[in-house]
């Protein structure tokens, strides 16, 4: 009889590694971040391993994040390799970098 076969781990995505990166560089732990963010610790756990997306939440959420993480729409869209250019537009969010 042939033992289970553990599961597989799916890779974390590019975008997931570089949010969590900049997260801890700028805030720290995931619970300030969450609260500097106003947002549930549980919905940053979620985007650092992939399982959502960081644009997949309100654009006033999504504002919110960047702004913590001090991050234009630009800045962001480099660094994770996530297109927002429409996300920005519909959403107002701010697309210059801030002086």
């Amino acid at each position: 009889m042939t033992p289970p076969t553990p599961p597989q781990r799916t890779p974390k995505p590019d975008w997931a590694i570089a949010f969590k990166k900049r997260r801890e560089e700028v805030v720290g732990s995931q619970e300030e971040f969450a609260i500097r963010a106003d947002i549930s610790q549980s919905l940053v756990s979620q985007i650092e391993r992939g399982v959502q997306n960081p644009t997949g939440v309100s654009a006033e959420r999504f504002a919110r994040i960047l702004e913590v993480l001090q991050w234009t729409v630009a800045e962001f869209s480099e660094a994770t390799g996530i297109e927002t250019l429409a996300a920005a537009r519909q959403g107002g969010l701010p697309t210059r970098p801030r002086s």
